[in-house]
């Protein structure tokens, strides 16, 4: 369990703060800045010689230093208050569920500015940071104190300094990834408060996207009705609307829409009493049905049954870049000579509910240096940037065939120009994408699912032109034995029992059969709200409900060559 402070004094103090968050500013140069870029040389280094999470921290430091900002201690420790204090529901999520790893890390750094000039701040720091990661700090701390007074890293005490920082920013990302459940939750009047009076005081400006704030109070809504009735997606859509202004008050009622919920119908704020609000009686009702549990990340919602599920159908008129033009719904080309790249997301973001969503782009022509790029990207996504640059968005590009995830880029195992079928899909079960090429898969890649994701294609090429296929005509790809479905022929994977029942937790747990059945074929007799799969042994051994990065789809369906591929990754315990 991550330490930290749950006195009732502290939330009081974190409850009655009502200031902006403070964005401090790196400096333009000097010993600091001169050791994160020593450290990000050294993460880079570590990250050639095979180390993911370092090539992932080495490019949030650079992305840190590109910014010249990071949020400071008061912004986190708020978001930390209310997503500590959220998970008291049951919700068994890390960090990673709820800041970017950016805005982590951009509290590491803001440790180490204000503690070279206050080192009594350290506390708050190293309760946020857990023991190992707060260890690393307090051994970073005199000697970049020391660098500080004299004006240079050049001195005996800051020897080694940057492998320091280096290190600690490791334990960072190891703490960011971490299972360990936060605690403690909320009363009703307690949300309300902080979305309601405190939102109009400025706190709700410390919430860089709306989408944010609408999935913490929803997710809120849903957990504390006993009954799971969708009136508390309305209540929470409605407590919105009310609260946020301007842009703000527009998207969330564009959440509406892709909830299937009635914006016309009338408010269920009037007819379910509220803190500080009367009841007035109404004939009107909402039909209640029973919407999921939250299976996923905060800012992931797979809908009920009985809601409208909306999937990508066009690309969007509105989240698309000035360097691309759409010639209809499903094509858009690159239409200028610059160096920024024209990025187009689609109209909706994929469903989680599908469990596994894809898509194809046809290269119609690839322009002067085939520069083009597939795959998913967050709502505020910058569409001036090449899908997978940035945190949080993950691409392949058809110049060099290189993957794009968070920044850092690897060769996938082919390129792709003129003529070529290229497709992406996102797997929400085993929480991984891979790609296709004129209907081969490749690899299937491992990522964090942490907020809806849009299919997207990005260009940086003089006549570069693309046609994008969202199922509304076959695809190149037979996707379909990917998917997991009732009467579908599966396996569960092939793993070690200790693995499969930390999976199994919150996923209909574990039974002493059910290690049998690891490695083992059956058929799906159900799949629920939250996507556990419920399998039917082909021994006669039983049937049990199952996390659903525990089964495989049939590799016996797959082409020939996916079919080695996936069965090899079978035996070796690591799933499709």
């Amino acid at each position: 369990m991550i330490e930290v402070h749950r006195s009732k004094v502290f939330y009081a103090r974190a409850r009655a703060m009502r200031v902006l968050p403070t964005f401090r500013r790196l400096p333009a140069e000097g010993p600091v800045r001169l050791t994160l870029v020593k450290a990000e040389k050294v993460l880079n280094k570590r990250a050639d010689a095979g180390s993911i999470r370092c090539a992932v921290a080495a490019s949030i430091i650079a992305a840190i230093l590109a910014k010249n900002h990071v949020a400071g201690r008061e912004y986190f420790g708020r978001v930390w208050t209310l997503a500590e204090r959220m998970a008291r529901f049951g919700r068994n999520e890390g960090l990673c569920q709820w800041l970017s790893l950016e805005s982590w890390l951009g509290m590491v750094v803001d440790a180490m500015l204000k503690l070279t000039e206050d080192k009594t701040s350290s506390v708050i720091y190293k309760k946020m940071l857990g023991t190992k990661a707060a260890d690393l700090l307090e051994a970073v701390l005199a000697p970049l104190a020391a660098a500080v007074r004299v004006g240079s890293v050049q001195t005996p005490a800051a020897e080694g300094l940057e492998a320091k920082v280096a290190e600690l920013c490791m334990a960072a990302v190891s703490v960011w990834l971490s299972p360990n459940l936060l605690a403690e939750a909320p009363t009703s009047n307690w949300l309300h408060t902080y979305l309601g009076e405190e939102a109009r005081s400025g706190v709700y400006q410390a919430w860089r996207e709306a989408d944010r704030v609408w999935a913490i109070y929803s997710y809120f809504c849903w957990k504390k009705n006993m009954d799971r009735s969708a009136v508390g997606l309305r209540i929470a859509l409605e407590a919105l609307v009310d609260i946020a202004a301007g842009d703000r008050s527009t998207y969330v009622r564009g959440m509406f829409a892709q909830l299937g919920v009635d914006a016309n119908a009338t408010p269920v704020m009037e007819i379910i009493p509220q803190p500080g609000k009367q009841t007035r009686p109404s004939s009107s009702s909402c039909s209640a049905s029973r919407p999921p549990s939250a299976g996923g990340p905060p800012s992931v919602w797979p809908p009920s049954a009985h809601t409208q599920v909306l999937y990508p159908s066009a690309l969007s008129s509105v989240r698309i870049g000035p360097n691309a033009a759409l010639n209809d719904k499903y094509t858009v080309r690159f239409v200028a000579n610059s160096p920024d790249v024209g990025a187009v997301q689609a109209d909706y973001p994929a469903p989680p509910s599908c469990l596994i969503y894809y898509f194809e782009v046809m290269v119609v022509e690839p322009g002067s240096n085939g520069t083009i790029g597939i795959g998913f990207t967050h709502s505020n996504h910058d569409v001036t940037r090449h899908v997978g640059w940035d945190a949080g968005t993950f691409g392949l590009h058809g110049d060099n065939g290189e993957t794009y995830f968070e920044g850092c880029s690897e060769y996938y195992g082919f390129k792709y120009g003129k003529g070529d079928v290229v497709g992406a899909a996102l797997d929400f079960q085993r929480k991984e994408i891979f790609f296709t090429k004129n209907g081969t898969k490749g690899k299937a890649i491992s990522i964090s699912i942490s907020q809806a994701l849009y299919p997207t294609v990005s260009l940086r090429s003089s006549g570069g032109f693309v046609s994008v296929n969202f199922g509304q005509k076959p695809f190149s790809f037979n996707i379909d034995p990917f998917k997991i479905k009732v009467g579908g022929k599966v396996a569960i994977k092939s793993t070690s029992v200790d693995a499969a029942m930390g999976l199994q937790v919150g996923h209909g747990g574990w039974g002493s059969s059910m290690a049998k059945m690891l490695g083992k074929p059956g058929v799906v007799e159900s799949v629920d709200m939250d996507g556990d799969v419920r399998v039917k042994m082909d021994d006669g051994s039983g049937s049990m409900l199952w996390n659903p990065a525990l089964v495989l789809p049939n590799a016996a369906m797959l082409s020939p060559f996916a079919a080695v591929e996936d069965m090899l990754a079978l035996a070796a315990g690591q799933g499709v």
